[in-house]
């Protein structure tokens, strides 16, 4: 009931109110407001530019040379030099990182500078496909289960190098074979 109440009275307000002016260029006065604005923002720009300028000069010292030492400055030892140099490659390696992690949370990527070919990310997949298999027939003894990663290799990936490399080890894994030779990682020889 309140409610009904309230909006008939502010339609009552809205039919009692006159219609806004009717004002000639409205659209010209805004741009020509805007402009405005830009320019004393420009302006005042320039002017605190210049003013920081004139600061730094007039704080500079009036005559420094290499050969005449700053009068209240002590010479700096060149190892306090090094301490600060690397003092400032460490605070920038870890701006570096936070700024990386920063853009990793943000799920942002940065552009690579080289392209990405289909042919290496193919090659990148078959070796970690002949490196499961090496884990499992080193790490954990299970020769079925490197021999069925290594033929996954050879089925998914038959162009590339690393299905190669599968097919030796599978050769030398066969029953029937000399046995399983533990020299057989040479993926890391290859790379």
């Amino acid at each position: 009931m309140m409610h009904d109440l309230l909006t008939d009275l502010l339609r009552d307000a809205d039919a009692a109110a006159p219609p806004p002016p009717a004002t000639d260029r409205l659209a010209e006065k805004v741009y020509r407001r805007a402009r405005t604005r830009s320019r004393r923002r420009r302006l005042f720009a320039a002017v605190a530019v210049v003013a920081c300028s004139g600061a730094l000069l007039w704080s500079l010292p009036k005559s420094m040379t290499p050969s005449q030492p700053v009068r209240g400055v002590a010479a700096i030892d060149p190892m306090e030099i090094s301490r600060l140099r690397a003092d400032a490659a460490m605070h920038l390696k870890v701006a570096d990182a936070v700024v990386s992690r920063t853009r990793r949370r943000a799920g942002t990527t940065q552009v690579r500078d080289t392209p990405v070919s289909i042919e290496s990310e193919r090659e990148k997949a078959a070796l970690a496909l002949l490196d499961h298999g090496d884990r499992l027939r080193r790490d954990l003894n299970e020769v079925d289960a490197a021999l069925a990663a290594y033929r996954r290799t050879v089925e998914l990936f038959p162009d590339t190098r690393w299905a190669a490399v599968a097919r030796e080890r599978i050769a030398r894994l066969k029953p029937g074979a000399a046995g399983p030779n533990p020299d057989l990682d040479s993926t890391k020889a290859l790379s």
